[in-house]
């Protein structure tokens, strides 16, 4: 059972990101036009919740182009840290293999970034190197994120492990 729950959530984790990819790229191949009627409309639903009179509405209303792409390339990080992890204990037992592993997933980020702000050269939107830049921090941040919670998460259970270990006998080496 928990083989095919492993086996399903890989799955689900492969098209979430292929269909976040898609919207990614989707949203860079509309013309200018369309793009900032998007922006504006996002804008005008945010309104009744971050006003654009106050100072930090004025911020965000301002730079929500640039909030986009740091949230969408976050929600991509975590998705693709997620799946990573999922790989891991199946994958390699050694702790080197593991981290290069984690280590390689962090090239999705400026290879994505590069690619989507291409696709924005044949729209005339005008690509900026420094949203290469904001993509992959947004997918740096959650994913180091997910993957310190997850080491966190690992520690912690081999420390409840040790205590049960010491409470019941056993000695926790050969355990």
């Amino acid at each position: 059972m928990k083989n095919k729950v492993i086996f399903y959530s890989r799955i689900l984790l492969a098209v979430l990101i292929i269909c976040t990819l898609c919207f990614t790229f989707y949203q860079s191949m509309l013309p200018p036009e369309e793009s900032t009627e998007v922006s504006d409309s996002v804008s005008d639903a945010i309104e009744p919740i971050i006003p654009s009179d106050t100072p930090a509405g004025s911020y965000v209303h301002t730079n929500l182009r640039k909030i986009a792409h740091f949230v969408e390339f976050a929600a991509l990080g975590f998705e693709v840290a997620l799946f990573v992890i999922l790989y891991l204990p199946a994958w390699s037992a050694e702790l080197r293999a593991k981290l290069k592993f984690i280590l390689l997933s962090y090239t999705v980020a400026p290879a994505t970034a590069l690619i989507d702000e291409t696709i924005q050269i044949f729209t005339d939107r005008g690509p900026a190197i420094a949203d290469v830049w904001l993509d992959t921090a947004g997918f740096v941040c959650l994913a180091t994120l997910t993957y310190l919670v997850y080491l966190a998460v690992i520690l912690i259970g081999r420390k409840a492990r040790g205590i049960r270990n010491l409470a019941s006998g056993e000695d926790i080496n050969n355990g």
